[in-house]
């Protein structure tokens, strides 16, 4: 469904995760989502690929579809973290780009270094929701360290993605040859008498012990 936003005439269209993150940052409710969105009003720098529409304590980020006049909202940020997070305590009107001291420039690099750290711990939502919100909040804050750590943290949440599709394509790949280990197995069982299943039961613990032995004896 396209809400048109009443401040820019934009006909916006909201992706599913930015309705996750609008429940979970306020009410599962989608009509006040929309409500809410029709009556925002832009925010910080506006150019003709997307930008930021502010309602009260809400932030929500746009991006325009390629040959289209459609902007997809995609995501949604709270107010006091896209702002706070990044000017360190330092309040500017509505319209101005956002500036960080030398000193708090330091403290959030260190706290996206530490955030780098944990990437690991993170389950795959939190990944999406985090990504979604450092591109967003790199397009708005003014200083160039601050964007480059943001950066770093884009990319190493690509790469931690990347490493568990990785895992989970080795995952998968395991348990179908576990499976068809299990398929060959039952399928050898059927075609051989009682005694000659016996005799290739302890042929394969003879071989699956060998090496075993031989370190022992080398030892």
């Amino acid at each position: 469904m396209l809400i048109v936003n009443q401040m820019t005439g934009n006909r916006c269209e909201i992706s599913d995760h930015a309705k996750r993150r609008w429940a979970e940052l306020l009410t599962p409710d989608p009509d006040i989502m929309s409500v809410r969105l029709g009556r925002a009003v832009p925010y910080g720098g506006q150019n003709g690929t997307g930008g930021f529409l502010i309602d009260g304590d809400v932030v929500f980020v746009t991006n325009r579809r390629n040959g289209s006049d459609i902007y997809d909202v995609t995501t949604v940020l709270p107010k006091d973290y896209a702002i706070a997070n990044m000017q360190a305590g330092h309040h500017h009107r509505l319209g101005d780009e956002i500036e960080t001291t030398p000193a708090s420039n330091k403290a959030d690099v260190a706290a996206l270094a530490a955030e780098i750290d944990d990437l690991p711990k993170l389950s795959n939502e939190y990944l999406v929701t985090r990504h979604a919100e450092a591109v967003a909040l790199r397009t708005m804050v003014h200083s160039s360290v601050r964007r480059r750590a943001l950066g770093r943290l884009m990319n190493a949440i690509e790469a931690e993605q990347a490493r568990r599709r990785d895992v989970k394509k080795q995952l998968a790949h395991a348990k179908l040859m576990m499976d068809r280990h299990k398929a060959l197995k039952q399928a050898l069982r059927e075609s051989v008498t009682e005694d000659q299943w016996l005799l290739i039961c302890a042929r394969a613990d003879e071989i699956e012990r060998t090496p075993a032995i031989a370190v022992e004896q080398v030892a």
